[in-house]
């Protein structure tokens, strides 16, 4: 989860970009499950029981941009976002991206994007690497 201020630091009729300043809060848990392992008599060499899982969290600070650009005078646009933050710890890291296209009407906007976002997790009990990409489709309706 994000929550951020914005400030609007350029707004033109073919370019807006907002500076951000927030917090991401992000909760992580990694549940190891049983395994058994058989030789070819049908043996059981090696069983873990129980399935111990561990929750690691954080709440990082962000900062970053948002804004869009619009293309040559027309009601397409480009959508852009980009935040990063560290936590308290040496260890944590947090990041998000955006960028696609878009189109703006009188009730409101369409956009195909793509967005990537990641984190980094790390304490004496273990660590958690994690990077989610692809497209998103979006709309958005103004009242």
């Amino acid at each position: 989860m994000t929550s951020a201020v914005t400030y609007t630091a350029i707004k033109s009729s073919s370019l807006y970009i907002d500076g951000l300043l927030g917090a991401r809060y992000i909760s992580s848990t990694t549940t190891i499950s049983d395994a058994v392992s058989v030789d070819r008599d049908g043996r059981v060499v090696r069983a873990h029981a129980g399935n111990p899982s561990y929750v690691n969290q954080t709440t990082d600070p962000v900062i970053g941009f948002k804004g869009r650009m619009r293309v040559m005078d027309s009601s397409w646009f480009i959508p852009f976002y980009v935040d990063g933050g560290k936590g308290p710890g040496s260890n944590n890291g947090t990041w998000q991206a955006l960028i696609g296209v878009g189109d703006a009407f009188s009730w409101g906007d369409v956009t195909l994007a793509y967005r990537a976002m990641g984190f980094h997790l790390k304490d004496n009990t273990g660590s958690s690497n994690w990077t989610n990409a692809g497209p998103q489709l979006s709309a958005t309706v103004n009242f």
